[in-house]
């Protein structure tokens, strides 16, 4: 699952493809936190749901090279009330579900959005899910920009904007992913390209699977 989203960046909609991505990472770091049933419910359900008011502006996006609209902008920024007032108008009523879709671009330090001026009162699992969806964003491949490796979307997230995050999320995030998740392409010392297939006991270690040889000839299937 976790390879899953490094791999297929080019089947069906991103838009759907993303939330699906996000719910799953969000889901392994939850249960390793040993959330409930309910909180595993509610998460996935808000990831699955979180862009909900946007699905046909992200797609638009994948493939727009012109720089936003002035009402794009707005869009992007209000998305998150826009879909919980889709949400409610089709008769959901959790207010965890809801509320960790208000909250999915909300920071630490009170900067993110639509809401802004939060710190201190974001629910955990609201940022469990801005820290996968944030993650998932950065390492798929869009209409605009390539991927970014695991290593530089982790570093990204929890290092460079560490005022903007939770440090006990990250390194929860770190743990469950390691440096190199399961799908990554990795240059091995003997120049090898191999690609990784389980995580390891360290977050620094993993199982990979050669692919390539040093000359650039695959090896046999």
């Amino acid at each position: 699952a976790l390879a899953s989203i490094q791999l297929n960046h080019q089947s069906g909609s991103y838009c759907v493809r993303h939330c699906v991505d996000t719910a799953i990472l969000a889901l392994i770091v939850a249960k390793a936190m040993n959330k409930s049933a309910q909180e595993l419910l509610d998460i996935a359900a808000a990831a699955l749901t979180m862009n909900i008011s946007m699905i046909e502006l992200q797609e638009k996006l994948q493939i727009q090279k012109e720089a936003l609209t002035e009402d794009e902008k707005v869009a992007i920024h209000n998305h998150p009330i826009a879909s919980i007032d889709a949400l409610f108008d089709a008769g959901i009523e959790d207010s965890d579900w809801l509320m960790y879709v208000l909250l999915h671009h909300e920071h630490e330090d009170g900067t993110g959005y639509p809401v802004g001026n939060v710190k201190g009162e974001i629910p955990q699992n609201a940022k469990i899910l801005s820290l996968a969806d944030g993650f998932c964003a950065r390492i798929s491949s869009r209409g605009y920009r390539k991927s970014t490796l695991p290593s530089v979307a982790l570093r990204d997230i929890f290092i460079d904007n560490g005022a903007k995050v939770d440090a006990a999320l990250g390194a929860y995030f770190i743990k469950v992913l390691g440096l190199y998740p399961p799908g990554t392409f990795v240059q091995l010392k003997n120049k090898e390209i191999a690609i990784v297939s389980q995580r390891g006991a360290t977050h620094s270690s993993c199982t990979a699977y050669s692919l390539v040889k040093p000359s650039g000839e695959l090896f046999a299937a």
